[in-house]
């Protein structure tokens, strides 16, 4: 970089004149090698000019934009962050860097940061909701239960690491517990609904009520189970504890 060039107009390719002490460029693997930025002491390197060119170093590391975004990729850039310096220590910002898109464009696939270890949760809820609904009126309610709750945990093939990192983050972090209150106060809601049709009572008969919480709990205990033991089975997990739901419904 020659004098008179600010950091957000070097391109990263005159190192050997840089005014200010820069360490050197920064090449993108691939594509012949090319220079996307450049490094100073003890700071973070300066993209070229372009987006999706980015390169960034220590908090929130990349090369380049991802060739596409989704809900998962953010998720898993976000855990990695959450991970290495923490979840209070981690910001917005820090999770839209790491992933290589813009905070605008993050606000379009969660809400806000606290939401990110939930994923797709409003989804599920609906899927959750929508099975329920379906379920056979002749089939007893805890059945209806313990099928829709193990289907709506199931973890996808290769996506138990990151569910475990997930369970641990919103079951261990104080700072997520105001919110995780929020999304079990939906998740009951809709366990409640349900026991109110088939039952015919009101959503908030304590009666109904009760059946929310119950699940919640049980699944909840599955959960801690599974996470103290590194070689447990969700699935299993959850049958087992579902099975005291049964009791507890009288069917």
């Amino acid at each position: 970089m020659t004098r008179g060039v600010t950091w957000e107009e070097c391109d990263g390719t005159r190192c050997h004149n840089c005014p200010v002490g820069q360490v050197g460029p920064v090449r993108l693997p691939g594509g012949g090698g090319r220079v996307v930025g450049c490094t100073r002491p003890g700071d973070a390197p300066v993209p070229v000019r372009g987006e999706g060119a980015a390169v960034r170093h220590g908090r929130g590391e990349m090369f380049g934009r991802p060739r596409s975004t989704t809900h998962e990729s953010i998720e898993s850039v976000a855990l990695d962050l959450f991970d290495r310096d923490g979840f209070d220590r981690t910001t917005v910002d820090d999770i839209a860097a790491a992933a290589g898109i813009s905070r605008r464009t993050l606000f379009r696939y969660f809400a806000s940061k606290n939401d990110i270890p939930w994923g797709r949760f409003s989804e599920g809820l609906a899927e959750l909701e929508r099975r329920l609904e379906e379920a056979p009126r002749d089939e007893p309610v805890w059945r209806a239960l313990h099928d829709a709750i193990l289907d709506f945990n199931s973890v996808p093939e290769g996506g138990e690491e990151q569910h475990r990192r997930r369970m641990r983050l919103l079951l261990g972090t104080p700072a997520l517990q105001a919110h995780s209150a929020l999304m079990y106060a939906e998740w009951r809601g809709v366990v409640a609904r349900f026991v109110a049709v088939r039952r015919e009572i009101a959503p908030d008969d304590v009666r109904a009520v009760v059946v929310g919480h119950a699940a919640l709990g049980v699944s909840l205990a599955a959960y801690e189970t599974w996470l103290a033991h590194d070689d447990a089975d969700l699935g299993d997990q959850l049958d087992a504890a579902l099975g005291a739901l049964r009791e507890h419904l009288g069917e």
